[in-house]
């Protein structure tokens, strides 16, 4: 059961609870990443001007291969864009140059998530 669960994608650190919470079996196997955008405090001109699926789109293309964009959340102060994929450190790095140059990734923030 595990195995399925991993070539599905479970990110490490899931845990399979078994014989009424008796026993836990760890598995997992991606890592994740969690970007989160500033909502609140960038120039009004970046969020004028610049677009958060610009931003989706090219995590997509920046992590072919190493991972990939499942989800995202958009709260009153940050939006999350959640990546899992073999290496956290890969991702980060796929996705540095993009951060550090694109207006809406200002003072974005990166979380280890898996």
């Amino acid at each position: 059961m595990t195995a399925l669960l991993e070539r599905l994608g479970a990110p490490k650190g899931s845990q399979l609870v078994v014989d009424g919470g008796a026993r836990e079996i760890p598995f997992g196997a991606t890592e994740g990443l969690g970007v989160y955008l500033n909502g609140t405090d960038l120039p009004d001109e970046v969020y004028r001007t610049s677009d958060v699926n610009v931003v989706y789109e090219e995590f997509g293309r920046r992590l072919e291969g190493i991972g990939k964009v499942h989800s995202h959340w958009q709260g009153p102060t940050e939006t999350a864009l959640y990546m899992y994929g073999n290496s956290y450190e890969a991702m980060t790095q796929a996705l540095a140059d993009f951060l550090a140059s694109y207006p809406l990734c200002d003072r974005a923030r990166l979380v280890r998530i898996a």
